[in-house]
């Protein structure tokens, strides 16, 4: 098994453990006496990870909508327990029909650390400093939370781990290696103030700043725990984390994805994780997991070929939507071409781009006709997800643009055969 497969598995299972050690004490105020539970249960904050895990091994991909479509199937399967005012709002809300967009709970009371709890399996396919990729984030914390403060703890849990996963960084520059990647936040001033802290054990950090469900002191303990790996074992962190009382589950749970992260599942006692309710489903859900992350990026394609666009998919929110990421692109031309206004009869595309009346390439002939535009770098599995974005009647040609490069572009059927 390779090291990046075993801190895969390290952070999920890593995650259920903690989430079961510290369910018996959830509430309490610390210090708590630490006692092992003789009989394990898991809450939501593994339930909705291990069904986000099941949206990618189905879908090959990070979908706000997939994975909101997981959370249902779990909640109408009665699978989902423990959860708090805004993911049952949410959850509610999407099993009624709500658009997933819409579900997650609004306002100060949705700043809550049901986002970050969940958002680990992302760490490991998307980038936090990518625009493109950084919006997905964000679109998967409000299938559960509008809110702004829980999307900045998800974003440093993402951020964490994939820091700790591919080397970036150990557990005692955690703190510090999240911050340039956060929004202005009230998260990001707490873990900016946890980062000048070196000699406060975790009980004295959650006494003086709280250890409750709200993300602002949820998530910078989780970090602050685990930059004890280097000190204390994996239960040994896990246990005081929990005796410092509050969401002890939560909390436990995102310090147990850090530090198995870290470690890998092969340093996690093998006690532990055999103690878990129904571990052969779990463990089946973390080995297709990691299976499916290490097929993803031994297939990730380079953006080999170029794409001209003058019309909406120029937008950022249109490639979002289409790719999942912003593309890279540079402006340039079409020579012998001239656009025409035409109306779009496909009602599903009317939908997506919001008008009927779209651009579409007129050949002329004409060197002195030019048609602005954006040459744009796809890979071909982009291109194939291009043909299904454009309206039916549109096809896909090969032409030069001014610059000298050849570029794929979409023009109506009627234009395709004419000269390029």
């Amino acid at each position: 098994m390779s090291k990046l497969a075993d801190r895969v598995r390290g952070c999920i299972f890593g995650g259920v453990v903690g989430d079961a050690l510290g369910g018996p004490f959830e509430g309490q105020r610390g210090p708590i006496q630490f006692v092992e539970p003789t009989h394990w249960s898991i809450s939501d904050d593994s339930q909705f990870t291990l069904a986000t895990c099941e949206s990618i091994i189905a879908a090959g991909k990070v979908s706000p909508e997939h994975i909101a479509g997981r959370f249902v199937h779990w909640y109408r399967a009665r699978r989902i327990s423990g959860v708090g005012a805004s993911t049952l709002k949410a959850l509610r809300d999407l099993d009624a029909g709500q658009h997933w967009a819409l579900a997650g709970a609004k306002g100060e009371m949705a700043a809550g650390n049901g986002a970050a709890m969940r958002i680990a399996p992302l760490a490991f396919l998307l980038d936090p400093d990518d625009a493109g990729e950084r919006m997905l984030i964000r679109d998967v914390c409000r299938i559960t939370h509008h809110n702004e403060e829980a999307y900045a703890g998800a974003l440093a849990m993402v951020k964490a781990i994939r820091s700790l996963a591919f080397g970036d960084s150990s557990p005692r520059e955690l703190l510090q290696a999240v911050l340039p990647s956060l929004p202005d936040s009230r998260v990001r001033d707490r873990i900016n103030e946890l980062s000048s802290l070196h000699e406060c054990s975790i009980a004295e950090v959650a006494a003086k700043f709280g250890s409750t469900g709200y993300v602002v002191q949820s998530v910078p303990l989780a970090l602050y725990a685990a930059r004890c790996a280097d000190r204390y074992q994996f239960d040994e962190i896990l246990r005081m984390v929990i005796e410092a009382g509050g969401d002890t589950d939560t909390n436990a749970s995102m310090t147990g994805q850090l530090l198995g992260t870290w470690i890998g599942a092969s340093e996690i006692p093998e006690k532990l994780i055999k103690s878990l309710p129904n571990v052969n489903d779990i463990e089946r859900i973390v080995s297709d997991f990691a299976g499916v992350l290490a097929t993803l990026m031994s297939s990730e394609e380079q953006p080999t070929e170029t794409l001209f666009s003058y019309g909406t998919l120029q937008l950022e929110e249109v490639q979002l939507a289409t790719f999942g990421r912003k593309l890279q692109g540079q402006p340039d031309a079409l020579r012998g071409y001239r656009l025409v206004m035409i109306k779009i009869t496909d009602e599903d595309f009317v939908v997506k781009s919001g008008t009927a009346d779209h651009r579409n390439l007129q050949f002329t002939g004409d060197s002195d006709d030019l048609v602005e535009g954006c040459a744009l770098k796809v890979t071909r599995a982009e291109l194939e997800q291009a043909d299904a974005y454009e309206p039916e009647g549109y096809v896909r040609v090969k032409t030069q643009l001014r610059s000298g490069a050849d570029a794929w572009v979409f023009v109506c059927k009627q234009e395709a055969d004419l000269p390029a």
